[in-house]
């Protein structure tokens, strides 16, 4: 059976809980039973020794059994037995009671029936068939005086069932065989009550022939009913020992076990049948000269409780052992704390180990609680702050660092602690002339905080600024000096280009005019003089790309490469056909970017890999397109003469030819102009070429996301 009442009681001897049951049982709200001491309930004859009992539980001594009287708040009296656990950590004590005031009653009823024995006398003559009863016996059958019943009527007051099969039984056997007999059973009396009888039956004989049945009839039921409960009672104190979660067991002043709960059974491996009546050291000659053992003779001879803990080594165990001393014995509860212990274990080795990586970081580290009292600071703090630990910890922050109050820093911690959010800032510490990063983090328990020394940070970003400061104006100043260089480029190229069309129509004017009297060499100086200035005009014009090339004055589009290309070869048609020169490409992609600026690169390679093609061997020029992650790399191959690797980044410098002009034609600006393209579009440019086996030249191609497709 569960228990009636069920409290939490504080060590100050008030209730801090109790539950619906109790209320029910004492008549109080729940509000009156927590604003008085509990001891005011108690009935004035209990109170001494509940107030010693409750001092012993309050120092420690756990109850497994403890009766006592409490008044109603109808002015009753109930009598409680009462279980409790040890006081917790927070100062509570937990216990169970059970109604018990039924049971005292039949107790003391049980008394008095003892001391008055209520017995009857009855007899049955077997001769006349007539039942006699006497007075008594009429009492307890609650029958009419004078009363005279057949011996059917008398058996049938018996309980129907067992209890009138065995008074039958018992009555043939004596009535046969002279067989005696002392039983206990039930009868329903003349009211209806049912009542416990004990019943004596005699046989007198004469000759062989039972004469008479006779014997006692005594009323037993306050007795048994009382022993019945008493019997309850302690079943429902094996049912709490066994439901709690402790070991639990009981030893008499022989140590010899009494007591053996289901918990206790499974700790040990030692089942009830086999502890049970047993020496407990017989069990255990391993505790013989334990601590364990000590405390328990001590506790025996002195009275005295106990509580330790301490490792079984035998069975691989950390144990808590509450002692308890009693008139016949001890009795003691175990708990096994082998996880908790692990669990400490292992809470220490992390703390050892945060304090570890705490000590070791390169930043500076302290914490402080609620308080702002300081918890912990780290090797680094003291080198950075320049306060030592023993200084500072357990020391309030602002007390020690009262000149920052009001500081960047001091608010900062304010305001995470307060609003619970994580604050990362720098701050400038005067007194150290030094600039730190921090970070703060808060926590139920206060705020831990990282920082670092970043003085030397600072003072590079003060130079970066200063250094970019001054880029910028130097790029404003070659902006304005590039744009001048442009103007200067376009009216120099004019104004170049004027002479040189003024000496090529001369010059021709001249071959015409006195073409019959001029001979070869004349012919020839003045072929010299028109192409040197048609070769120059070009170089001018040249020049003058290439200082336009940085300017990308379209706007990007989605271009096709196979359609750029078409483009391309459509110019280049009299020179294909003349080569007999297979250009090869498909499935080319869409790309987004400049037409004009790629369009010129592509048309730069596709020309000299027609131009620098082996003689004899018609030209071979194959283009394709590869996708990377952030670009396109187109590559343009061909069978052509090919490069030596030690020219590969000379071909790409403004003016640099490897032939004269008589073999291949050109002003060394074409690859220079391509370079620098492909560069203001954010990619690169490469050659990869075997000398007399083709040359392959590759350029990368920025994408914009979200613009090409295939």
């Amino acid at each position: 059976m569960a228990p009636d009442v069920i409290c939490v009681v504080g060590v100050d001897g008030y209730f801090r809980k109790v539950n619906p049951a109790m209320i029910r049982l004492f008549g109080y709200t729940e509000l009156e039973l927590l604003n008085r001491p509990f001891i005011d309930f108690v009935y004035f004859e209990d109170k001494a020794k509940t107030v010693s009992q409750f001092k012993d539980i309050a120092e420690g001594e756990a109850v497994s059994y403890f009766e006592n009287r409490l008044m109603t708040a109808a002015g009753k009296l109930k009598w409680l037995a009462w279980t409790t656990s040890n006081v917790t950590e927070e100062g509570l004590i937990f216990g169970v009671a059970k109604d018990i005031t039924e049971q005292k009653g039949l107790e003391d009823t049980l008394q008095k029936a003892n001391s008055l024995a209520r017995i009857g006398a009855w007899e049955v003559d077997l001769d006349r068939g007539i039942v006699l009863w006497s007075d008594m016996t009429r009492d307890i059958h609650e029958a009419e005086p004078g009363f005279v019943p057949t011996l059917e009527e008398a058996t049938n007051f018996y309980k129907a069932g067992t209890d009138r099969e065995t008074i039958t039984q018992i009555m043939t056997a004596a009535g046969r065989y002279g067989t005696s007999a002392d039983t206990e059973l039930q009868i329903v009396t003349v009211k209806g009550k049912t009542k416990w009888v004990r019943v004596i039956v005699e046989a007198e004989f004469t000759g062989k022939k039972c004469t008479k049945l006779y014997g006692s009839f005594q009323d037993i039921d306050a007795r048994k009913k009382a022993e019945l409960a008493v019997t309850e009672v302690l079943e429902d104190r094996n049912t709490i020992l066994e439901s709690i979660g402790d070991a639990f067991f009981a030893v008499d002043k022989n140590w010899e076990i009494t007591y053996w709960n289901s918990a206790a059974a499974k700790l040990f491996g030692k089942p009830k049948s086999q502890m049970v009546n047993h020496n407990l050291m017989e069990q255990f000659p391993d505790w013989i000269g334990s601590e364990t053992y000590h405390k328990y003779f001590d506790a025996v001879a002195t009275g005295r409780a106990h509580h330790l803990g301490h490792y079984s080594q035998s069975y691989d165990l950390w144990l808590e052992s509450s002692i308890y001393p009693g008139a016949n014995g001890l009795s003691v509860y175990i708990k096994d704390v082998t996880t908790r212990k692990k669990a400490e274990v292992l809470a220490t080795s992390i703390l050892e180990e945060r304090n570890t990586i705490l000590e070791s970081i390169g930043d500076a580290f302290f914490a402080v609680d609620k308080n702002w009292v300081v918890t912990y600071w780290n090797n680094m703090a003291e080198k950075v702050l320049k306060t030592p630990k023993n200084e500072i910890l357990d020391c309030n922050l602002w007390e020690v660092f009262s000149g920052s109050i009001g500081s960047e820093s001091y608010k900062k911690y304010h305001e995470a602690v307060e609003t619970n959010y994580v604050a990362h800032f720098e701050d400038y510490f005067a007194p150290l002339c030094k600039w730190y990063e921090i970070s703060a983090y808060p926590s139920p328990k206060g705020l831990a905080v990282y920082f670092k020394d970043i003085t030397d940070r600072k003072a590079s970003d003060i130079r970066l600024k200063e250094l970019n400061a001054s880029l910028q104006r130097q790029t404003r100043e070659l902006a304005t000096s590039n744009a001048e260089l442009e103007q200067f480029a376009f009216v120099a190229s004019h104004d170049l280009q004027e002479p040189l069309r003024m000496i090529t129509s001369f010059m021709t004017l001249i071959e015409k005019k006195y073409n019959d009297i001029i001979d070869d060499k004349g012919r020839q100086y003045i072929h010299f003089a028109v192409d040197g200035a048609k070769r120059m005009r070009q170089i001018i014009l040249d020049l003058l790309e290439f200082s336009k090339v940085k300017t990308l004055e379209d706007q990007p589009e989605e271009i096709s490469l196979d359609k750029a290309v078409k483009e391309i070869l459509a110019l280049y048609r009299k020179q294909i056909e003349e080569k007999q020169a297979r250009v090869i490409f498909a499935d080319l992609p869409v790309i987004y970017t400049y037409k004009t600026p790629l369009r010129q690169v592509l048309q730069n390679l596709i020309s000299n890999s027609l131009k620098y093609s082996t003689a004899g061997v018609a030209p071979e020029i194959n283009i394709s397109c590869v996708e990377t992650e952030s670009q396109w790399e187109i590559a343009v191959r061909d069978n052509g003469i090919g490069i030596e690797p030690q020219y590969f980044d000379k071909i790409f410098i403004i003016f640099q030819r490897l032939h004269n002009k008589e073999t291949y034609s050109g002003t060394g600006m074409g690859l220079a102009i391509a370079k620098r393209i492909v560069e203001n579009l954010g990619g690169k440019i490469w050659v990869e070429s075997v000398k007399g086996h083709g040359t392959t030249f590759y350029f990368t191609i920025l994408k914009k996301t979200g613009h090409e497709t295939n």
